[in-house]
């Protein structure tokens, strides 16, 4: 049920966004677009639960890796690996995440979903708190 609910809001923002999209006056070349994308992703990661697991400026769950500054730290194609097959990307990759095993489920996206999720992720570049200090939104590899 609450990924059916997940769903259909999904479906609302994508159509308020094209609507908005219909509506706005001579948009830059390409701006509309990327911003598009960026709420797109943002729509698609919220619709399939990342927050259970991950948190976004404090919101959603402390329990799992922080994203506020995962466009700080990591590049697009490092993000694409880890939503197209997490336990094949931390194996690959067990330095980058401390030898810890994967506890990210496969969430099963297509290419284009992928995509806009990581346009999105690229955009969360919150600057990372002063060594020694604490934050509860900051739990990272």
């Amino acid at each position: 049920m609450k990924r059916i609910i997940a769903l259909v809001f999904l479906v609302l923002a994508c159509q308020s966004l094209t609507a908005q999209e219909t509506m706005a006056s001579k948009p830059k070349a390409g701006a509309s677009k990327t911003l598009s994308n960026v709420q797109k992703g943002k729509s698609i990661f919220l619709a399939n639960g990342c927050m259970d697991c991950h948190s976004v400026n404090g919101q959603g769950c402390t329990e799992g890796v922080s994203l506020s500054s995962v466009g700080l730290r990591r590049d697009a194609e490092f993000l694409k690996q880890q939503l197209v097959d997490p336990d094949k990307h931390v194996e690959k990759n067990k330095k980058a995440f401390n030898s810890e095993p994967n506890l990210m489920t496969n969430p099963n996206l297509s290419p284009g979903e992928v995509s806009l999720i990581v346009d999105y992720l690229q955009t969360l570049k919150k600057p990372l708190p002063k060594k020694g200090s604490k934050s509860k939104d900051y739990n990272t590899l």
